[in-house]
């Protein structure tokens, strides 16, 4: 017990005087059953509803505790895309560029919402012929002077301390597989339907008075589970 509180205080005084930020992630083969992307006219959604991933939270960034994982969580998103302009790159292909606006969550049936983001002025980007996307593409969003993300936790989180997050704030999804490696066509700025494989990972830094609460509620957290 003596070399676990002195364990416990040293990852305290650590928290309180970093700055590294948390991180979110989630692989694409934790939803196995299903895609994880549906998009239809310009509006990218989780598939179906039925979209259910293990999401893995890491604390300390790369610091000494170990990322807590929730397992099963379901993940809702609506994402609205607004075509931009198709830049010409090598090879006779085209990047095409779209802004994104719209949220994401990740929801766990018996403890609530365990986290959620907003974000504007985003970007959806694929590589493609002149008339269609490929078969990959990302999304991508973080705190600048003309877009931002914000990140909630939820009370699972704030249960481990992280009960507020400031910038930076970011997040990337990639996207692989769509219409099972077809690609999607594109017309007039309009994507045609598709459905896709996707994983993500997010930071945000969590607000100074909550450090020394997520050291303590990280670690207690980690000793009930053993």
């Amino acid at each position: 017990m003596r070399a676990y509180l002195a364990f416990l205080g040293v990852v305290v005084a650590s928290a309180c005087a970093t700055t590294h930020g948390a991180t979110f992630s989630f692989a694409s083969d934790t939803n196995a059953d299903d895609p994880t992307w549906d998009q239809q006219a310009n509006i990218l959604t989780d598939y179906a509803d039925l979209v259910f991933v293990d999401l893995l939270v890491d604390i300390d960034e790369d610091g000494p505790l170990d990322a807590v994982e929730f397992n099963h969580v379901r993940f809702d998103a609506e994402i609205e895309l607004q075509f931009v302009s198709s830049v010409p790159m090598p090879g006779g292909l085209f990047l095409h560029i779209f802004e994104a606006d719209g949220w994401f969550m990740f929801d766990d049936a018996a403890a609530g919402p365990v986290l959620s983001a907003t974000f504007f002025d985003a970007a959806f980007t694929a590589l493609g012929p002149v008339n269609m996307i490929g078969s990959s593409a990302a999304l991508q969003g973080f705190d600048a002077n003309i877009g931002a993300v914000h990140y909630t936790p939820g009370q699972p989180l704030i249960d481990l301390g992280l009960t507020e997050f400031t910038a930076p704030e970011d997040f990337a999804f990639t996207l692989t597989d769509i219409n099972d490696g077809m690609g999607a066509p594109l017309d007039a700025g309009v994507l045609g339907p598709f459905d896709a494989e996707g994983s993500y990972s997010g930071s945000a830094v969590p607000a100074p008075g909550s450090l020394a609460l997520l050291a303590l509620g990280s670690l207690l957290h980690v000793r009930r589970r053993h």
